[in-house]
């Protein structure tokens, strides 16, 4: 009998030390070391992604804002949530900033592209400015969806059936992986495709990847455009990063459900800035969000 008390208290012990812990990664870059890219806004987005992670219990909270946001140092803090996460803990990944298209090598894209994450330190590179003996090398700070996919399903396992693993992409070009660069339009955080015609010094083999268990949440199609609105606070943010951050509502609510009160309520943000845009351009702006998840009837988001 004593012994059967001690087991207890010790397994007791141990669903105490290792409940689930709640990771959070927010990444936001407004402004690049290459002046090639616009400036944006998506550092404006890291407070109150932030403030909606703390209202939903995480605690383990990282930001990398602007200069912070390099291709090593975002890699390399998604390793260590690799380290650092346990079986049944919760993970949210949040990017904020210009995405792009580059050419697809390995041939697992219907388009033909790989949908790219634009870190801070990605040199800005089109046609007419490409080197081919140097720039392969250059375009290793290009975050792919391929790279991003190994990451994620490396944290999918250590999360297990138990665990959850949310990515939410609030860049240009993120339905399939990405905001943007439309000279015309101050809004946008899009940016054009970038064609190359020789083979990149990376590879990865995905023969052997496992779909992996997730919510992915895409600001747009992988062709679309992301945008900026300026909101209550009097500053510019992603529409959908607002939207996610000041409707509790959303949170809890099954992820079909979700999809489409999002949809409304970007297209809402956004035929407010087509209604006061000046510029005469009269732009029909459409920003269409989409969910991947695993079972969208019954999963909430946190």
């Amino acid at each position: 009998m004593k012994g059967t008390v001690i087991v207890l208290i010790i397994m007791l012990m141990s669903l105490a030390t290792y409940g689930q812990t709640r990771h959070g990664l927010v990444i936001g870059i407004g402004e690049y070391q290459d002046s090639g890219w616009n400036n944006i806004h998506g550092d404006n987005d890291i407070p109150i992604i932030k403030d909606m992670l703390i209202k939903n219990k995480f605690t383990n909270i990282k930001t990398l804002k602007n200069q912070e946001a390099t291709f090593g140092n975002i890699t390399r803090s998604i390793e260590h949530l690799i380290k650092t996460v346990r079986t049944g803990d919760m993970v949210y990944i949040h990017f904020s900033c210009h995405g792009q298209q580059i050419t697809d090598f390995d041939h697992d894209e219907q388009d033909g592209r790989d949908e790219c994450i634009i870190t801070y330190d990605t040199p800005y590179l089109n046609l007419s400015n490409i080197k081919y003996n140097e720039d392969t090398l250059r375009l290793r700070k290009h975050l792919t969806d391929d790279i991003l996919y190994d990451y994620f399903m490396r944290i999918n396992q250590k999360l297990g059936s138990n665990g959850k693993l949310i990515v939410v992409n609030d860049a240009c070009h993120s339905g399939d992986g990405s905001r943007g660069d439309d000279e015309d339009d101050e809004y946008t955080r899009s940016t054009p495709p970038l064609d190359v015609i020789y083979a990149p010094p990376f590879h990865y083999d995905h023969t052997k990847s496992k779909p992996i268990k997730w919510t992915y949440i895409s600001a747009c199609s992988a062709k679309g455009k992301v945008y900026e609105t300026k909101q209550a606070d009097n500053l510019y943010h992603g529409a959908l990063s607002w939207a996610l951050a000041h409707d509790s509502e959303l949170w809890h609510m099954p992820l079909n459900q979700l999809e489409i009160t999002l949809k409304d309520k970007i297209q809402q943000d956004i035929d407010r800035i087509n209604r006061e845009d000046k510029s005469g351009l009269k732009k029909n702006r459409r920003q269409t969000p989409s969910i991947e998840s695993t079972n969208k009837e019954t999963l909430q988001l946190f």
